[in-house]
């Protein structure tokens, strides 16, 4: 199989509504980021080395086998983190402005179909996982708590 060659352009249609924040919203968010990667041929739902073209199937490969998606990764999250809105936007801003390591894939590469992709040099950091820690309804639920004993 060939090297991956990326697309020049990602489009966003799928992702349809932003994310705010609300932790029932990820899932949704999940299956359209899904969705946009295996529409437009993204091999970017993992981070890892893929191999194919978006005229074919891609495919996640050993390291020595393929090309990694990081830089295209990362392209897609900061494409994905500009449709964010309300809460979910305020917090990408401050987390830019902290100077976090920008994510470089959706999803990490332990997933089934991919584990064992990763470069042993390249440190993933997935953008869902930034969500779903973020806007965990346990750490909502745990600071309402919280609070709530603050205040007795």
């Amino acid at each position: 199989m060939m090297t991956a060659t990326f697309p020049s352009e990602i489009r966003t249609k799928e992702i349809t509504g932003g994310f705010s924040g609300d932790p029932q919203e990820l899932d949704s968010l999940d299956i359209q980021v899904f969705d946009l990667c295996d529409g437009n041929g993204y091999p970017a739902y993992y981070g890892g080395m893929v191999a194919g073209s978006i005229h074919e199937r891609w495919e996640y490969v050993p390291a020595s086998l393929g090309k990694p998606n990081y830089t295209f990764g990362r392209r897609l999250c900061s494409k994905i983190a500009s449709t964010m809105k309300g809460n979910a936007a305020r917090w990408w801003e401050e987390y830019c402005k902290a100077g976090h390591p920008r994510p470089n894939c959706w999803k990490l590469s332990s997933g089934a179909e991919c584990a064992g992709t990763k470069p042993p040099t390249i440190v993933e950091v997935s953008l869902f996982e930034l969500l779903r820690e973020e806007f965990s309804t346990d750490d909502d639920q745990q600071s309402c708590i919280a609070e709530l004993q603050r205040l007795k």
